[in-house]
């Protein structure tokens, strides 16, 4: 039994992971690539996109960590998703003006807040998921 929610567990962080990922990297680099839309738009904007990609990069390989050790009931080093939660921030602030990004990014969002939780209390599960 505790297989199978090992299993289930894996398979919510790559599926939440590869689809906000690759939804948000169409959306945001697309419009990158013809030159239109903000933070497009000016110079400071352009800068701040790029800056976001870079370190966005390191978020989602934070929330990965954080899935697999969830997965095999392990708990990271606080500063971990301390780290995590603060590059994430800096990496969606630019994006906040724009809306179809934000709404690809909720389900990323809700699974890094919910491992957030997991990592830093020193309770048992308290993701949501249905333990035996």
């Amino acid at each position: 039994m505790k297989r199978k929610y090992k299993t289930l567990k894996l398979l919510n962080t790559f599926l939440t992971v590869s689809f906000s990922f690759s939804l948000t990297a169409i959306l945001t680099i697309a419009p990158a690539a013809f030159g239109f839309g903000w933070p497009y738009s000016s110079k400071i904007g352009s800068i701040l996109a790029v800056f976001s990609w870079i370190i966005g990069i390191g978020a989602w390989g934070i929330l990965i960590a954080m899935g697999i050790a969830w997965a095999y009931d392990k708990k990271l080093h606080r500063a971990i998703p301390i780290a995590g939660t603060i590059i994430g921030t800096l990496s969606i602030l630019p994006w906040i003006p724009t809306v179809i990004p934000m709404i690809t990014l909720t389900p990323a969002l809700i699974l890094a807040v919910r491992l957030v939780r997991y990592h830093l209390n020193n309770t048992s599960d308290d993701t949501g998921c249905v333990t035996s």
